[in-house]
């Protein structure tokens, strides 16, 4: 609402869960203003502990090398990175741990709502995998089960 994405209606409706779409587009770009806070941070641990995945990654952001960046992003060297900056983040940080947690459930929501759209059984099943441990840790156990 201060942001200016919703009104007070429309943000009561989200908040009661009763507009789906507005709902998702609202964690979508939540998701996306904590990724942009999230980058700079992630480039500076890149830059002292492994300068030429950092320059790899500047190097390919620009439109006409997005391919690339994926492809990059994609790698077992890149996944490791980010797997060490985020459990140092999350040791160091609680407030991280919390919203790193919040970015990790939107995925698992846009995997599930998109293999729902599209009707893709394995993704179904997979997003439906990473949904289970959620229902645990937040003591949903009728979901649970």
């Amino acid at each position: 609402m201060e942001s200016g994405t919703l009104g007070i209606s429309s943000s009561e409706k989200v908040l009661e869960g009763k507009s789906y779409s507005r709902g998702i587009r609202v964690h979508k770009m939540t998701f996306q203003a904590l990724w942009q806070l999230l980058l700079p941070q992630l480039l500076e641990y890149l830059d002292r502990t492994d300068q030429a995945l950092k320059q790899d990654i500047e190097h390919n952001a620009k439109p006409e090398r997005f391919d690339d960046l994926v492809t990059l992003l994609g790698t077992d060297r890149f996944r490791e990175s980010m797997s060490r900056f985020v459990t140092d983040k999350c040791h160091a940080d609680v407030n991280f741990t919390f919203w790193w947690q919040y970015m990790e459930m939107v995925v698992v929501l846009l995997m599930f709502t998109t293999a729902q759209q599209d009707a893709i059984w394995e993704l179904h099943l997979y997003s439906f995998k990473c949904m289970l441990p959620f229902f645990v840790y937040y003591d949903h156990t009728n979901y649970a089960r």
